[in-house]
């Protein structure tokens, strides 16, 4: 009589790297550059790029077949403001995380882009670690500004700013406060340090 071997239960198949992976959206009207911030980003094993638009109209055209979890953005593209395109993407999409890589200084524009409803502001000479530190940080649920704009936000919602102090470019709307387009560099400054290891500030 032979012995009875217990049953081997089934093995639950593998979930597929890809299908693990965050879906990120590029949107910056140079091909170039979005080939700058793809290349690391496809190089990472928990997120890659769905889909690339090289400006407002064709990012949210991409939208509903793409099914981001982020969006990467510049802010100054042909067609309307970075601002007003992330007021009307999220009034599309609600909830859908923004991240802006501009050009332009910070302390001029990110608190500006934050109030429209992006979770982040990085600039493009952060470099590549910083930008993927600040990705996984807004992928996980928490806004992402430099420690330099960190440290201005947290003074201005303390009521420590200097009297008289505040920037002209505030008391502007939206439209009047659009970045002024200029010729990039020939080299991609979104990864122009990406063998930098830098962590992101909290």
């Amino acid at each position: 009589m032979s012995a009875r071997h217990p049953a081997t239960p089934p093995k639950k198949p593998a979930k597929s790297a890809s299908s693990a992976r965050k879906k990120l959206l590029i949107v910056d009207d140079h091909p170039m550059t979005r080939a700058g911030l793809s290349q690391p980003i496809n190089k990472q094993p928990d997120m890659e790029v769905c889909g690339e638009a090289g400006n407002p109209a064709e990012a949210l055209n991409q939208i509903p077949s793409c099914r981001p979890d982020l969006v990467v953005t510049d802010i100054t593209m042909p067609g309307r403001s970075g601002v007003e395109f992330i007021k009307n993407m999220l009034a599309l999409h609600a909830g859908l995380p923004i991240l802006a890589v501009s050009m332009h200084d910070e302390l001029i524009y990110a608190e500006r882009v934050l109030r429209a409803g992006a979770r982040g502001y990085i600039m493009k000479e952060a470099g590549g670690e910083k930008l993927l530190a600040a990705i996984r940080q807004v992928l996980s649920g928490q806004a992402y500004v430099s420690e330099r704009m960190s440290a201005k936000l947290l003074g201005s919602s303390t009521g420590r700013r200097p009297r008289g102090s505040s920037s002209p470019i505030e008391k502007l709307s939206d439209r009047e406060s659009r970045p002024t387009k200029t010729r990039p560099r020939s080299t991609n400054s979104a990864v122009r340090r990406s063998g930098d290891v830098v962590s992101s500030s909290r």
